[in-house]
């Protein structure tokens, strides 16, 4: 192959981006999503299931778990969700839930 210089490691990006899907908005947040929860030591997952969509499980031990998301996107928009529900006093739900909710002192 004269003339054609290869680097190892480096990829076609115009290619890879021809092979997957059209690009989700949602999809674009669940990086921020996991990122955060992380930060707020919330414990998470989400995985894949063959054919069978995203799953994801919220805390250790569960405290909820959601099933054939059809995007990593709805699965992590759906772990915000139920996060700020199970832990509403989070950094996390302070930032995702837009309200915390507080005792009342008399």
């Amino acid at each position: 192959m004269a003339g054609v210089s290869l680097v190892v490691g480096q990829k076609d990006e115009k290619s890879v981006h021809r092979a997957m899907s059209t690009p989700d908005h949602d999809c674009l947040d669940a990086e921020t999503i996991l990122n955060d929860l992380c930060a707020s030591k919330i414990d998470a997952s989400i995985l894949w299931i063959g054919d069978g969509g995203f799953h994801f499980v919220l805390g250790d031990p569960p405290q909820a778990e959601g099933w054939a998301f059809s995007t990593i996107g709805a699965a992590a928009i759906s772990l915000r969700d139920e996060a700020c529900a199970y832990y509403p006093d989070s950094d996390f739900a302070r930032k995702y839930g837009g309200f915390v909710y507080e005792a009342l002192s008399n």
